[in-house]
């Protein structure tokens, strides 16, 4: 009838107990972690008509290097605004408001903006893993991608993490 099912997600687990744990029993100590931006290479810039003939990058930024070995999309926010900006080799996807300060930190200095497109401009692209994963790796609509930091631009491991496992549901993603 259905009632049943077998599914995978990410479940928090006590290494002394040797037991789950129900999100509310996790106590997280601070802690700081390098973050990086890391850059996917789209498969189909044609998708995004007039421009130039350049590869065309996601940029994302992480907190959680470790994760990027299970990723398998890229989320964006369908009502943000997203600029292209065009360096002399390539072209960079960041959500406009965070573009300049990234650039900035990215020491890049010349470019411009060959477009700007909406979140949902950029669902149904698809990007290179930068590792090992062959299956298909898409740009997604998300409503928890935010501007409070990063590149606007959220790399998604469904196997980590209840915001990236509900995104994995959502547009059938593969768990890595």
């Amino acid at each position: 009838k259905g009632l049943i099912y077998r599914g995978l997600k990410p479940v928090n687990w006590c290494f002394n107990c040797e037991t789950a744990l129900a999100e509310a029993e996790v106590e997280y100590e601070d802690h700081s972690s390098p973050s990086i931006y890391v850059k996917f290479k789209v498969k189909n810039p044609e998708n995004i008509s007039g421009l130039p003939k350049k590869d065309l990058y996601l940029v994302i930024w992480t907190t959680t290097p470790w994760t990027l070995i299970a990723n398998v999309a890229v989320a964006v926010h369908p009502h943000f605004s997203y600029v292209l900006a065009e360096t002399e080799k390539e072209i960079l996807v960041l959500e406009k408001n965070l573009s300049q300060p990234i650039l900035g930190k990215c020491n890049i200095k010349n470019y411009k903006v060959s477009k700007e497109v909406s979140g949902k401009d950029l669902n149904g692209l698809i990007y290179e893993h930068p590792f090992f994963y062959k299956g298909k790796c898409p740009v997604v609509l998300a409503d928890y991608v935010t501007k409070e930091e990063g590149t606007g631009l959220v790399h998604t491991a469904p196997g980590h993490g209840q915001e990236d496992h509900q995104a994995g549901l959502k547009h059938g993603l593969e768990i890595v």
